[in-house]
């Protein structure tokens, strides 16, 4: 225990000067980035929409998405005459354990996030895979990039925007994340923003939804101050590597 203290107080002191010297933002291509996704999501929002005739049919409320996807009503939600919906099986409850014919009795309600969507899509159901993809772009906008005008409680949705880069711009034109060097999971954190939202392997995902359009990876926002570059670090066996040098 000691021992582990120890190296925490010398991870700390690396986590406040990555918080000092903080990560420069290119401000303009940020912008132009967000403005790709937020224009990909509303485009494809108003698709969606025609495509299930549901003009007002708001995919970040859980309701709304249970109707639509499995017929599952509760609460105050109203399905429009002549929606669609498909009346699929659901995957998972929102406690992520398996749907049973029992789940509903018990109270449980079925899950609607990206990995059902992404299920149902796989399992034939083209406005499922539409679905997700109004999901991923969602996470990019609000979750990741979020400049500080969104705010999950003005649309009506079940979710609020965590925070994202754009909102945690400084006067000197970087980000200073807070760093926590052991959480609960025994694993270091970041927050405000929190830079671990930001998925390599999602960025095949962006290009096949945009096409075209794609702007090029997120991480390309981040820029390294003159007379510096920036180096990225894959953590992958690191628990490997410290066993083999304390051993």
């Amino acid at each position: 225990l000691q021992c582990r203290n120890i190296n925490i107080h010398y991870a700390s002191l690396g986590f406040a000067e990555m918080f000092e010297s903080g990560i420069r933002i290119d401000k303009q291509k940020a912008n132009m980035i967000m403005n790709v996704y937020v224009s990909a999501l509303e485009h494809r929002l108003e698709q969606f929409r025609a495509a299930i005739n549901w003009p007002t049919f708001n995919f970040r409320s859980h309701p709304q998405c249970a109707a639509f996807l499995f017929g599952f009503l509760k609460g105050n939600v109203q399905v429009p005459e002549g929606a669609k919906c498909l009346n699929a099986q659901p995957v998972k409850s929102t406690d992520k354990m398996p749907w049973t014919e029992t789940s509903a009795a018990h109270g449980q309600s079925p899950s609607v996030d990206i990995e059902s969507c992404r299920i149902l899509a796989g399992s034939g159901y083209p406005e499922a895979a539409e679905l997700y993809k109004l999901r991923i772009l969602n996470t990019v906008v609000r979750n990741v990039l979020c400049p500080p005008d969104i705010n999950g409680e003005e649309d009506g949705s079940d979710e609020k925007a965590s925070g994202g880069i754009l909102q945690f711009i400084c006067d000197d034109g970087k980000i200073h994340p807070r760093y926590s060097p052991l959480k609960e999971t025994r694993r270091c954190s970041c927050a405000a923003p929190n830079l671990q939202n930001i998925a390599n392997d999602r960025e095949k995902d962006y290009a096949a939804i945009l096409g075209e359009d794609y702007p090029g990876p997120i991480k390309s926002i981040f820029v390294a101050d003159p007379g510096y570059v920036l180096l990225e670090v894959d953590y992958s066996g690191a628990e490997l590597l410290a066993l083999g040098l304390t051993a």
